[in-house]
């Protein structure tokens, strides 16, 4: 049987699909017994008043439509059974997703004219784009100005390619998260998740925690004139202070206690909306006591163990604070040095208003590196960095790395490369995602080794 869909993250419902798309695949006569009675749950689920964040609803939507697809090629008789529970899935998101439609075939996308390649057409279309206004800036003198423009212009596109895909957050792609408005500063956070596709990067991650426990401070060795520093320290989770007196913290600690809430509001966001809240404080209290009720995660969990990790650059005797991160670890396996238990809970918390403005001053810096490099071995260690300071800067609410990405096959480009990142990529590989490898590396010389290993450079011929 599958087990019952407790809505936490995006993760949660894509784990929830996976074995019924599989019934499909390897197993039919299943149908009637194991994938009917789970979709039949997720009907009951929805038409309750228990409320769901848009991106849970999101993600069901592209589930169930990938699970269409599988029993269009099902030839089993039992899929029919299946056939009216989709179409009630259906029914219950129409309305409540504005950016999608919905009707007795399916889920269709805004635009059902794009093409299943869109995606990667308008990124190329972006990386020509950017060549172009490289080789100008090149010419005019102006390539500083070159790279801030891009910033701007490429975050506009990243949120058209978002609108036209149907995403209903699209709004936040390309949205700088930062302004002379201080109030309107937004926190970014990259869970990574025992069930989602960061998972690796997530264990690479946690294996390396015994040695980094209360190590007061440590120095890297320099790439490129700059110097990756972190300290670590652990802390009984009964012991963190409270916002009851804030004036009192040092910014060290205001910033932790923010960044705490921040994760707090993300980890719950697919949970219950107020609305729902209220509803269940008004059922009688055996109602409210579930016996399936998951245990309590490791964030949730008081007698848990946080390990807290602060992370900087430092170059010409300047130092930009970069992410930090959460690591919530279960007595238990805090005891027994089992950080990479799936329990643990790992979420990196992007570079803070602090010093964004002048940090980016620093990526644009090594993005004019990158363009003036001579040697193929300069040019990708001033890249490195360049990726490495970006993923922690994170300018946008979402769509950072596919800018980032851009810039860099564009600067490949124009140097007469075609550009490819991992030992075996394909278009589709989240998992070698040089973002990814940059956050889940503490040391700058490490990501350094990482990228060196994983930047694929092939020659373009009769470049000009």
């Amino acid at each position: 049987m599958i087990p019952p869909l407790i809505i936490k993250d995006q993760n949660s419902i894509c784990s929830y699909f996976k074995p019924i798309l599989k019934i499909f695949e390897n197993n039919p006569r299943s149908v009637q017994d194991i994938a009917l009675p789970a979709l039949q749950a997720l009907v009951t689920q929805l038409q309750t008043p228990k409320g769901m964040s848009l991106s849970s609803l999101e993600t069901i939507a592209k589930q169930t439509k990938e699970l269409q697809k599988a029993v269009k090629a099902s030839s089993n008789e039992t899929t029919a059974l299946i056939a009216p529970e989709i179409e009630k899935i259906f029914t219950s998101l129409s309305g409540r997703l504005p950016c999608f439609r919905f009707h007795s075939s399916g889920y269709e996308d805004p635009n059902n004219s794009l093409p299943d390649t869109y995606f990667e057409d308008e990124s190329k279309k972006a990386v020509d784009g950017l060549v172009e206004k490289i080789r100008e800036a090149v010419q005019n003198d102006t390539i500083s100005e070159c790279f801030l423009e891009s910033l701007h212009t490429l975050g506009l596109q990243r949120q058209e390619i978002a609108k036209n895909q149907g995403s209903c957050r699209f709004s936040k792609f390309g949205e700088l998260r930062y302004s002379n408005d201080l109030r309107s500063f937004k926190t970014i956070l990259t869970p990574f998740s025992v069930h989602g596709p960061y998972h690796e990067h997530r264990l690479n991650f946690l294996r390396a925690l015994p040695s980094l426990i209360n190590i007061a401070s440590t120095t890297d060795t320099p790439v490129q004139g700059c110097t990756s520093t972190f300290t670590a320290q652990c802390f009984d989770k009964n012991s963190l202070p409270d916002h009851s007196d804030s004036t009192s913290y040092s910014y060290d600690e205001a910033r932790m206690l923010t960044d705490l809430k921040s994760i707090k509001e993300h980890l719950s966001s697919d949970q219950m909306t107020t609305s729902s809240k209220e509803e269940e404080k008004d059922l009688p209290k055996n109602k409210k006591a579930k016996s399936d009720a998951p245990p309590p995660s490791a964030f949730d969990d008081p007698s848990a163990f946080l390990i807290y990790i602060k992370t900087s650059l430092e170059k010409d005797a300047t130092s930009y604070p970069l992410s930090t991160y959460f690591i919530f670890v279960k007595k238990e396996d805090y005891e027994n040095k089992r950080f990479a238990s799936d329990d643990t809970e790992l979420v990196a918390v992007h570079q803070t208003l602090r010093k964004i403005k002048e940090s980016l001053k620093e990526v644009q810096n090594f993005f004019i590196k990158c363009i003036n490099s001579r040697a193929d071995d300069e040019l990708k260690e001033n890249m490195a960095v360049f990726r490495y300071l970006l993923a922690h800067v994170a300018p946008y609410r979402r769509g950072s790395a596919w800018v980032a990405e851009t810039i860099e096959k564009a600067v490949y480009r124009y140097k007469g490369y075609e550009f490819s990142y991992g030992l075996n990529p394909t278009p589709s590989d989240r998992r070698s995602l040089a973002d990814l490898d940059a956050l889940s590396t503490l040391r700058l010389s490490q990501f350094k080794r990482t990228y060196l290993l994983q930047a694929n450079l092939k020659k373009i011929e009769d470049h000009k």
